[in-house]
C-alpha cells in the first residue's frame, strides 16, 4: 500500500507599527520591514510492502517535509524594539552611575524616572532573505510476526531540519580590529599576604595557566565606541542560518493478546547535532564555533510496560477470589542530557599596560553579551575550547508497578 499527501502552508506578519518607526539618520535599519513568508508546499509520502500474515517480513518507508513558524514573541520583539525612542528601551546603571539623582536603585526600588545619562539603544530586526524553518523527516522499517503473538520491528529514522533561526549581533566589530584580552586560569586557593596571587595545577579541564579571547569593547577615553553604528548597542538580526542533524535506530518488541501478557518494548539509540538554534552566538564573527552536541541529544533510551491478566476462570468463592487480577508495570531508561561549562560574570573597565581604559560590549568571557562557553586562541590562532555540551547530567531511571482486581 501507498499514501501520498501535499500539504500548503502560509503565514503572514503583520506590518511594522507606525508609531515605533526609526527616526534616526544614519545607516538604516531593517526594523522597517518585516519578512515576507511566502508559501510553503510540504509533500508526505508513504509505502508498504508485504503482508503481515505470510512469512515475510513488512517493510515500510516513509518521508515528509514539515515547516515551522515565525513565533509570535520574536515578531514582538522585532515590532517594539526598533531602536526609537518611543520602542521598548533597556537602562544599564552600575553603582557608581546616575549618583547626581542617588546612584542606581537596589533591590527592590525602580527608577523614579528615566536616568539623566541614558545608554544607546538596542534593536531587533529579521534578516532580508528570512524564511520559516523547515524540517525533512524519513524512516525506514523492517517488521516481523513472530510466534505467540510476538511482533519484531527494527527501524531507521532521520530528521534534519533547516534554515533554523539563528540571532546575530550585526553591531559588533571584529575581533581583529577589537583586540584580545587574556585570563589567568586559578584552580587553587589564593595565597600570598593579600590572597592576590593565583594557583594553577590543572586540575581542571583548562590544562593552560593563561587564555587569550577576542574581546569586544570599547574605549571611552579615546572616545572609540567599539560598535560598527555608534548609535546603537546590539543589533540582533533574526537570520535563517542554522541546520541540525537527528539520527535514530530504534528496535521494539511487541505482544498482543486478549490474556495474558501483552508488552510494548523498544530501545532507541540516536544522536542530535545542530548548529545551536534559538541561542545567542559565541562568536559572531566564525559561526562555525556552534556546532556540536545538541541540548536536546539523548544518546539511549529504552521503555517497557508490560500488563498480565490472568487467564484462568474459576467458579464459586475459588473464583471470586482468584479471577480479575491484572499485573501491569511501565519502565523507563534515559541517558542524561548534555550540557555546557559556561563562566558568568563582566568586566565593567579593564586598564591596558598604557593606561587605556576598555569596557567590554557586554558581558561573557569575550566582550560580546554572548554565549558564555569557555573558548580560547591557541598559539597558532585556532579556536580552541571546552565545546558545546561535552558534559553529562546523570541517567535517568523510572519504574511503576500497579496491582488490580476485577469484581
Amino acid at each position: 500500500s501507498s499514501d501520498l499527501g501535499l500539504r500548503w502552508e502560509r503565514e503572514q506578519l503583520p506590518p511594522p507599527i507606525a508609531t515605533l518607526a526609526n527616526p534616526d539618520p544614519g545607516p538604516p535599519l531593517l526594523t522597517q520591514k518585516l519578512p515576507s513568508l511566502g508559501n510553503n508546499w510540504g509533500p508526505r509520502v508513504s509505502l508498504a510492502v508485504g503482508n503481515s500474515e505470510t512469512h515475510w517480513p513488512v517493510l515500510r518507508l516513509g518521508y515528509g517535509m514539515y515547516f515551522g513558524r515565525a513565533e509570535n514573541a520574536t515578531v514582538e520583539t522585532a515590532l517594539t524594539q526598533t531602536g526609537s525612542p518611543s520602542g521598548d528601551l533597556s537602562f544599564f546603571l552600575r553603582p557608581t552611575d546616575n549618583l547626581t539623582a542617588g546612584g542606581a536603585p537596589p533591590f527592590p526600588y525602580v527608577l523614579t524616572g528615566e536616568p539623566a545619562s541614558v545608554v544607546k539603544p538596542g534593536a531587533v530586526e529579521f534578516a532580508p532573505n528570512f524564511r520559516n524553518p523547515e524540517v525533512h523527516q524519513a524512516v525506514a522499517a523492517i517488521e516481523e510476526s513472530l510466534p505467540s503473538h510476538m511482533r519484531l520491528t527494527i527501524s531507521a529514522m532521520v530528521s534534519l531540519g533547516r534554515r533554523l533561526p539563528v540571532f546575530i549581533d550585526t553591531n559588533l566589530g571584529s575581533a581583529a580590529t577589537t583586540g584580545t584580552i587574556t585570563y589567568n586560569v586559578c584552580d587553587q586557593a589564593p595565597s600570598g599576604a593579600n590572597n592576590t596571587s593565583c594557583g594553577f595545577l590543572g586540575l581542571g579541564p583548562i590544562k593552560t595557566p593563561q587564555i587569550t579571547v577576542p574581546f569586544y569593547a570599547s574605549s571611552p577615553s579615546t572616545g572609540i565606541s567599539g560598535w560598527l553604528n555608534p548609535n546603537y548597542q546590539q543589533i540582533d538580526q533574526i537570520a535563517s542560518m542554522a541546520n541540525s542533524t537527528y539520527e535514530a535506530a530504534m528496535v521494539k518488541v511487541e505482544r498482543y493478546g486478549r490474556r495474558g501478557l501483552i508488552l510494548h518494548a523498544h530501545y532507541t539509540y540516536s544522536h542530535a547535532m545542530d548548529w545551536n538554534p534559538d541561542e545567542s552566538e559565541l562568536e559572531p564573527a566564525n559561526l562555525s564555533q556552534e556546532y556540536g552536541t545538541s541540548n536536546l541529544d539523548m544518546r539511549h533510551s529504552a521503555a517497557a510496560a508490560v500488563i498480565y491478566e490472568a487467564p484462568w476462570k474459576l467458579r464459586g468463592g475459588a473464583g471470586w477470589l482468584v479471577n480479575g487480577w491484572m499485573v501491569s508495570g511501565i519502565g523507563s531508561f534515559r541517558s542524561g542530557l548534555p550540557y555546557t561549562m559556561r563562566t558568568s560574570g563582566a568586566l565593567t573597565k579593564e586598564f591596558t599596560a598604557a593606561g587605556t581604559a576598555i569596557v567590554g560590549l557586554g558581558p561573557g568571557m569575550n566582550g560580546s553579551g554572548g554565549d558564555n562557553r569557555v573558548y580560547w586562541l591557541d598559539s597558532g590562532g585556532n579556536y580552541s575550547g571546552i565545546g558545546r555540551n561535552t558534559y553529562r547530567y546523570p541517567a535517568t531511571w523510572k519504574a511503576d508497578m500497579r496491582v488490580g482486581k476485577r469484581f
